[in-house]
């Protein structure tokens, strides 16, 4: 009976680990799956969409508005005599008005006035001078031409004490001998050859916010359009505003080549036309 008991054990022990061994894969791997440590996903990183600064590739600023603005005109000194040239141009100034000209003391100009007066001392005194004013030579420029031009003569004056007042004495003569001259041709100038806009431009064709490298570009390569246009004297660039996407540009230019003023030749140039 014992023999049979322990025959009947060793039996169902090989069984049993029979059984064991033939598991179906699937709950195997199931076990497996089971007893695994969780392994953490890292997000998923989205790339941010392109910034869109235009809807076109030739996306460019074209001309808003144009408005015309005065001259801006200062006076320059030359030669020996600086002292009496900026003395002459302090009066000088207060006297000129011009309707379409700003005489300012200075600063970003567009034409200058230049002054060159030039004396001789005749005789000396102990501190008593006489001296002769030779000549005051007179023109208006724009660096590159020359518009208008006189040489002021004045009579001889009596010795003065001290030499600068010997000088200054002659003041009076060449504010009264200059000024009409200035005042008739700045109104000449300013009326029929030589004419200044402050032009606005605004970029087109772009839908959000531009970008201030991509503003930046379109300034210079409106600045570049305005060196190679014959007729135009000089220009700034006034202002610009990333956010808004404009820019001004003051621009002076000669009547004759825009009779009707240049935001019409400007946009034109802009547009590749």
């Amino acid at each position: 009976m014992k023999k049979f008991n322990m025959f009947t054990a060793a039996v169902f022990a090989v069984l049993a680990s029979g059984c064991a061994s033939d598991l179906p894969p699937q709950a195997e791997e199931r076990k497996m799956v089971v007893s695994a440590p969780a392994v953490p996903v890292p997000p998923v990183k989205v790339a941010p969409a392109p910034i869109r600064t235009a809807t076109q590739a030739n996306a460019t600023f074209s001309v808003a508005s144009e408005v015309n603005t005065k001259l801006r005109i200062v006076f320059t000194a030359h030669g020996d005599e600086r002292v009496f040239a900026a003395k002459l141009a302090r009066r000088l100034a207060g006297k000129v008005v011009v309707s379409k000209a700003d005489i300012i003391n200075s600063g970003v100009c567009d034409m200058v006035i230049n002054i060159t007066p030039e004396f001789e001392l005749l005789d000396k005194t102990r501190e008593y001078y006489r001296v002769n004013c030779k000549q005051i030579d007179v023109s208006i420029s724009t660096g590159k031409k020359v518009y208008a031009a006189m040489t002021c003569e004045v009579e001889n004056l009596p010795r003065k004490l001290g030499l600068q007042n010997a000088k200054d004495q002659y003041l009076p003569q060449a504010v009264n001998a200059i000024a009409p001259f200035l005042g008739k041709e700045l109104e000449r100038i300013s009326n029929e050859q030589v004419a200044v806009s402050e032009v606005n431009l605004t970029l087109a064709n772009f839908q959000t916010k531009p970008e201030a490298r991509y503003v930046s570009e379109q300034v210079n390569r409106v600045a570049e359009i305005l060196s190679a246009m014959s007729g135009v004297l000089n220009f700034t660039n006034v202002r610009q505003d990333v956010n808004k996407a404009t820019c001004t540009f003051r621009i002076v230019y000669l009547k004759e080549q825009f009779p009707q003023g240049i935001a019409n030749v400007l946009n034109a140039k802009l547009s590749g036309k």
